[in-house]
């Protein structure tokens, strides 16, 4: 993946492409359901009326991360969330993009904001420019826990809400430094931990 961002930063693209942000967003699962499920729906639609205020000018386009029946096609929450709320600005990435384009998309995305796991591993090591919107444990969830592992805790404060936390239950993302700042995860250390996860399943 560092090596994919590498790559396509190395030239400037001839055409400048619309602004958009790049939202990755998914149903509420039951199996983490601490809070209700309809709460989490309404925090959701809150966060795209929000952005699309604060970003009037901007392409606010929904991308799938699951496209597959079992487990959930993300495309069908996305378009209810796309016709409750009748937000112009708000598309759906309905056509099933490969994993190359969708690391693309978060590369050539204005700004990225991530709720599944996977799609929060690749905005933020990819561009680093990303809003995290955490439906796991607060305090041993996957997604809390790849940001300690990379060290990146202090950089996403104002980035990242939990919405299983009750001390998140009224914050809302703080997207003013939005173009300011970008998050460059070390690579050495990135490095080092996959080679020592490589070392320890080569035990197994």
């Amino acid at each position: 993946m560092l090596a994919y961002r590498h790559r396509h930063t190395a030239h400037t693209p001839a055409a400048t492409p619309p602004s958009f942000a790049a939202i990755s967003l998914r149903a509420f699962p039951n199996e983490y359901a601490r809070v209700q499920a309809a709460a989490v729906q309404q925090r959701l639609e809150q966060l795209l009326q929000q952005m699309s205020i604060y970003f009037p000018d901007y392409i606010l386009r929904l991308v799938p991360m699951h496209y597959f029946h079992i487990g959930n096609d993300d495309r069908d929450f996305l378009n209810e969330l796309r016709f409750r709320l009748q937000l112009p600005q708000v598309q759906v990435q309905n056509e099933i993009l490969s994993l190359e384009q969708t690391m693309q998309t978060f590369m050539q995305a204005n700004l990225n904001v991530g709720m599944r796991f996977h799609a929060v591993v690749f905005q933020t090591l990819l561009k680093g420019n990303n809003y995290i919107v955490d439906y796991t444990d607060p305090q041993k969830g996957k997604i809390s826990g790849f940001l300690q592992e990379i060290g990146a805790g202090a950089f996403y404060q104002s980035r990242y809400i939990n919405l299983q936390s009750t001390e998140d239950a009224a914050k809302e993302l703080d997207f003013s430094t939005a173009q300011q700042q970008v998050h460059r995860a070390d690579e050495v250390l990135l490095r080092q931990k996959v080679a020592l996860l490589s070392a320890a399943l080569q035990k197994l």
